[in-house]
């Protein structure tokens, strides 16, 4: 279900523009840019679109009761919608794809990070409205369009060969997906990453092939989206996973809509190859190695859950007393059950319709553009971190949400400063070590390794 636009005999600015029409330094405020005289409805609404940060706009007709005013268009800033009946004036004003409020929680709720200061947020709640000079956090308007584009294979090496050279291209990689049995116990390993490189992907690759027992997984997808690596060099990242009978899958874009956004878009346009699987594990990058104590815990926990009807398994986040905050360093969600049963209302109808992927689909819209739940943009105080949208994202949607691990749980929250990351030995009794000290995992990786040699 895409977004779509509700055009009424109504008026949208009344009060909030200028006196006199023409007048660009009077008819441009806070709330509305004013944007010429046409003459339609659809003229003033394509004038809108044509600015890339379209979400409502207001026409004043030929026959309004002031002949100054007459064919004027604007677009409209003010949220939520104020609309005074007016046969004269048409508005029209985005409704986006629902992303549905839980009783007791939501938008509206204190449930907003705090660990950025005022002008930052300011500026980039600035940016998001206006298209201004785009900031690490928010990607210009223009920048999105097109996002939900579903994602296409780039390459892929079959389980047989570890060699980028023997890799398979394009139609080739899709087909290979499409031939892939993957036994129904098992799932896809799916990473994002967007500046790790060589080492990371080295170091990753080396910590899961400690796990014992091994996690039963038949394949992997990577979703880069750094412009400076080759696609040669990504597949040789890839081809150090040598899980067996594991597919190995890129995607290759150059597309990067920012640190907030750029994962929940990742795994809304790449639903269409993680749907066939029955489960999926998502490690948020490279830097987020698994530790060998992670593998027995998550070989027991993932059927165990599954049977019990679990949606999602994951970790909470820290958060402010009385708020829930869910981690996207590591999560486990079964594709099957991200789906709402169809009970005729419109919010069954549509996952009837179009799968799994509305719930990811609608975070990331949400993320980027700023759309509350069902009312609109809510850019009033704070922009929402990832682990906000995460965690409101399983409460609307009364997604079944299952603790990976209390141990996990106490260990994560003493680890998640920026010194944690940079600090020179894993976790003691975590089973995730997100770092920052890439030389730090590798004289870890080559002490674990001669454990095991010695065992």
């Amino acid at each position: 279900m895409t977004s779509t636009w509700r055009v009424s005999s109504a008026n949208g600015i009344r009060g909030v523009a200028g006196n006199e029409p023409g007048q660009t330094n009077n008819m441009t405020n806070k709330y509305v840019t004013y944007l010429g005289r046409h003459d339609s409805a659809e003229a003033c609404w394509a004038a809108c679109n044509a600015t890339h940060a379209c979400k409502q706009w207001t026409w004043h007709s030929r026959g309004f009761v002031s002949a100054k005013w007459a064919r004027t268009c604007f677009l409209v800033r003010r949220w939520p919608p104020v609309l005074t009946p007016d046969d004269a004036v048409t508005t029209g004003v985005l409704q986006p794809a629902p992303v549905w409020r839980q009783s007791g929680f939501g938008w509206h709720t204190a449930w907003y990070s705090h660990v950025l200061g005022a002008k930052h947020r300011a500026s980039r709640i600035e940016a998001r409205r206006t298209g201004a000079t785009p900031t690490l956090f928010v990607p210009r308007v223009e920048q999105t369009l097109g996002w939900e584009e579903p994602y296409r294979l780039t390459a892929a090496l079959p389980p047989q060969t570890d060699d980028p050279s023997a890799a398979l291209h394009g139609a080739a990689a899709e087909a290979a997906l499409a031939a892939h049995a993957a036994p129904p116990s098992h799932g896809l390993l799916l990473m994002v990453s967007s500046r790790q490189a060589a080492r990371e992907f080295a170091a990753s690759a080396g910590a899961l092939a400690l796990s014992r027992p091994p996690l039963p997984l038949s394949a992997m997808l990577l979703i880069c989206n750094n412009a400076t690596a080759p696609v040669e060099a990504t597949l040789g990242w890839l081809a150090r996973y040598r899980q067996p009978r594991m597919l190995r899958m890129l995607v290759r874009t150059a597309r990067n809509l920012g640190y907030y956004c750029g994962q929940f878009v990742a795994l809304a346009a790449s639903a269409r190859l993680w749907a066939r699987f029955a489960w999926v594990l998502h490690p948020s990058g490279p830097d987020c190695v698994l530790l060998p104590q992670a593998a027995a815990m998550l070989h027991a926990r993932i059927p165990e859950e599954g049977r019990r009807g679990a949606a999602y398994l994951g970790d909470r986040f820290p958060a402010p007393r009385g708020h829930r905050r869910y981690s996207m360093d590591l999560f486990v969600f079964w594709p099957a059950r991200l789906l709402l049963p169809n009970d005729g209302s419109e919010r069954g109808l549509v996952h009837a319709q179009e799968g799994p992927n509305l719930i990811w689909r609608s975070t990331a819209r949400w993320c980027l553009h700023g759309f509350g739940p069902d009312d609109g943009p809510p850019h009033t105080d704070e922009d929402p971190i990832p682990e906000i949208l995460l965690t409101e994202m399983q409460l609307r949607n009364n997604l079944s949400f299952r603790l990976l691990s209390e141990e996990w749980h106490r260990d994560m929250h003493a680890g998640r400063s920026k010194q944690a990351k940079l600090a020179a030995h894993a976790p003691r009794f975590g089973y995730l070590w997100h770092s920052h000290n890439i030389s730090a995992v590798e004289r870890w990786l080559e002490t674990q390794v001669a454990i095991s040699i010695i065992r």
